[in-house]
Order: structure tokens, then C-alpha cells, then sequence
């Protein structure tokens, strides 16, 4: 929920955090949503943070010369007057994206009450994907398979991934001190 961040941004969430891909197209996992008893696990082949820095159209002294404008109408440095403003807690250009936490090839595990199995099993037979939050294992992501294998035993459902493009699972942040 964006809105909870100090930042007070806001956006839809497009994606449930479970669903399945079946016949092409991704569906609620509506079984899980009601079970009690469900536990879910992901682990992770292997995982780091990756530095990133501003590309050439980042120029930090560019920035605290020009830190008061000229900004077009309606439009400000600072919080003042109404307008949109650019730094500063609230600002619309007050964080800058350091680093990113990947990781390769999750594992999960997924164990739910008998009834839900039972329901969801014919759906996890039939799947070709699974998306747990913001993991997705199988069915295709920006242009390329996501391969994976899965299992079910008992009242537990498990995936391994087993594709070579990592993911994303983060980002960290530096908050632009710019001051007026």
C-alpha cells in the first residue's frame, strides 16, 4: 500500500497475491484466501544487493544550484505555496534508487487444509504459472520463460524454479537532502 509510505505516493496494484495461469490467462486463488491453516515458504538459491548510480542525467551540483526553479508555473522547489513541489519529504523527485536485492531461483512450499487442496488441485494440475506476492514461477515475464517444476503431496504444493534470469525483490533508497 503506497499510501503508507512517507513519500505519500499512491498506485494500483494490478497483480493479486495469488494467482494462477491457466489456458493463457492469470485467475485469483480464491482457496487460499479463506484457509487459516495455510503456511507458505520461499527460499532462495542464492540472493545479493546490486549498487546502482545515476545515470548521465543525474548531475547532483546541477540540482542544489537549481534547487529554487525556474520551475514552470505551478511548480516549486519547496513545499510553500500549493504548488508541486520537487524536494523534500512529499516532493515529487526526493529519493534516489542506490541499490537493488535480487535473487535467483526461489523455491516454494505451500501447505493448506484438505479442502482447499482439494479444490485448488485441479487448477495447479492444469496451471502453467504461479504468482505468490511478488514471485512468479513458470508462464512468461517480460519475454522470457520463467521455467519451473512443480509437485503437490499430501495437502502441500511446491515449485522450484529453474530459470536463469534472476528477479528483482527490492530496492534501497537515499533520501536527496536538498534544502532550501
Amino acid at each position: 500500500d503506497y499510501s503508507k509510505t512517507w513519500a505519500g505516493g499512491s498506485a494500483s496494484i494490478s497483480r493479486l497475491f495469488w494467482s494462477v495461469a491457466v489456458d493463457g490467462s492469470w485467475e485469483r486463488i480464491t482457496e487460499f484466501e479463506s484457509d487459516k491453516s495455510l503456511t507458505a515458504s520461499i527460499e532462495l538459491k542464492a540472493w545479493d544487493q546490486v549498487g546502482i548510480t545515476a545515470g548521465g542525467w543525474y548531475n547532483g551540483a546541477f540540482v542544489n544550484f537549481h534547487k529554487n526553479g525556474p520551475f514552470t508555473k505551478g511548480y516549486s522547489g519547496f513545499k510553500d505555496n500549493g504548488d508541486t513541489y520537487m524536494w523534500g519529504e512529499g516532493g515529487a523527485f526526493n529519493l534516489l534508487k542506490t541499490g537493488m536485492y535480487v535473487c535467483f531461483q526461489p523455491v516454494f512450499s505451500i501447505t493448506v487444509d484438505q479442502s482447499a487442496f482439494d479444490s485448488f488441485q485441479e487448477k495447479w494440475d492444469a496451471s502453467t504459472g504461479i504468482r505468490i506476492g511478488p514471485f512468479q514461477f513458470g508462464a512468461q515475464a517480460g519475454g522470457e520463460t520463467n521455467n519451473w517444476t512443480k509437485t503437490s503431496s499430501g495437502t502441500t504444493f511446491t515449485g522450484t524454479s529453474t530459470s536463469d534470469v534472476p528477479l528483482i525483490l527490492g530496492v534501497t533508497i537515499n533520501s536527496l537532502n536538498v534544502s532550501p
